[in-house]
């Protein structure tokens, strides 16, 4: 039994040289697009659609390749019917008119549960296919899905690791609709009712597995964000002690300015939320952040020089020393400078700038802060 078993495979495989060599060549020659070539064969089979059987249509056949249907019925549980064409063939229509754009076959596909996909030996997709699943006559028409066994193992039983299995077929001439419809019932249909339950419970674990997966990613984001957010705030409360202990070693310099004795100033005024007003008189070169600065210490008490002294950043010499090379940004201060008369430009604009930059402020002006 084990030698005809043997002997069977060597002749297929025989056959399947001579048989498909010429074609392989031309294969070989000719490489394209596997995408391009099922849509080909599936315009190929609608041009051959028979006026006469109104009734008799294509089922759903899959535009894409041949890897992409098997990684639909791999990853998704689903059947995988192959269709497998040798345009050199003279059994082709029979099958085609017969089985394949039979009213009983097509609706199989009513199911989204199932896929047909398939092509011609003038691909080299389908010629490897062929190959593989030792396709000896034509025209080919195979079911597949995953399946797996199950052994007995003293703790119950076990089964093993799906994979996707052949487990039907039907190749050649197929003469008449009664023996068609014979095929249909019993090669597939009867076929798929007894895969259909273990499919259908491969299906609901690759799903768990699925939604487990995307838990542990969207787990992983979650946390992966709260770090982020973690280090912003680190990164933010190192910022503003820093900035703190900048703005504490400018308040005699700033308050020096306005002391100048230049004979080029802006006397610019401040009006605040609370209504109080400064008034500065800054040379004209006083640069665009030293007023920022000056407002920011006059809102935090800065010009208070025991204030300014008592608080806690100035007491840590790892801030003072990093403090003076600190370059402020507009972000660094929660407020705006407005111009008080129209069109009320932001101060912030001419960041890069110095007070003669500013027109609405140069030599006299108002800008009011405004809180963010």
């Amino acid at each position: 039994m084990v030698v005809s078993v043997l002997l069977c495979r060597v002749v297929a495989a025989f056959i399947n040289v001579i048989y498909f060599r010429d074609e392989y060549a031309a294969t070989a020659a000719n490489p394209s697009d596997p995408i391009d070539n099922a849509n080909k064969f599936i315009r190929e089979l609608e041009y051959n659609l028979q006026p006469s059987e109104p009734m008799h249509t294509l089922p759903p056949f899959f535009q894409g390749s041949y890897t992409q249907a098997l990684f639909m019925a791999t990853n998704r549980a689903k059947f995988l019917f192959v269709y497998l064409a040798h345009p050199r063939s003279e059994n082709s229509s029979g099958m085609f008119e017969n089985i394949i754009t039979a009213p009983e076959f097509t609706s199989i596909f009513n199911d989204p549960d199932f896929v047909i996909w398939g092509g011609d030996l003038t691909s080299s997709e389908s010629y490897q296919l062929a190959n593989s699943l030792n396709v000896t006559r034509f025209p080919f028409l195979g079911l597949m899905c995953l399946t797996r066994s199950t052994t007995m193992m003293p703790s119950g039983p076990v089964k093993s690791t799906p994979k996707i299995s052949l487990v039907s077929k039907v190749q050649g001439r197929v003469k008449d609709r009664a023996k068609a419809q014979a095929i249909i019932n019993t090669k597939f249909k009867n076929r798929i009712n007894k895969y259909e339950a273990d499919l259908r419970e491969i299906r609901h674990e690759l799903m768990n597995k699925f939604m487990s997966q995307v838990l542990v990613k969207q787990q992983d984001i979650s946390y992966q964000n709260s770090l982020a957010r973690d280090r912003a705030k680190k990164l933010q409360r190192e910022r503003e002690g820093l900035l703190s202990a900048y703005l504490q070693s400018k308040v005699a310099h700033l308050l020096q300015l306005q002391k100048s004795q230049s004979p080029d100033t802006a006397r610019v005024a401040l009006r605040f939320s609370d209504g109080n007003r400064v008034t500065l008189t800054l040379p004209s070169t006083t640069r665009v952040p030293e007023i920022y600065e000056f407002v920011e210490i006059h809102r935090r008490g800065y010009t208070d020089a025991s204030q300014s002294q008592n608080t806690p950043n100035s007491q840590n010499p790892q801030n003072t020393q990093s403090a003076s090379t600190l370059e402020v940004v507009p972000d660094d201060f929660k407020f705006s400078l407005i111009s008080s008369v129209p069109p009320r430009s932001s101060l912030k604009d001419f960041w890069g700038g110095s007070v003669r930059d500013v027109d609405f402020i140069y030599p006299n002006g108002m800008l009011i802060v405004e809180d963010i």
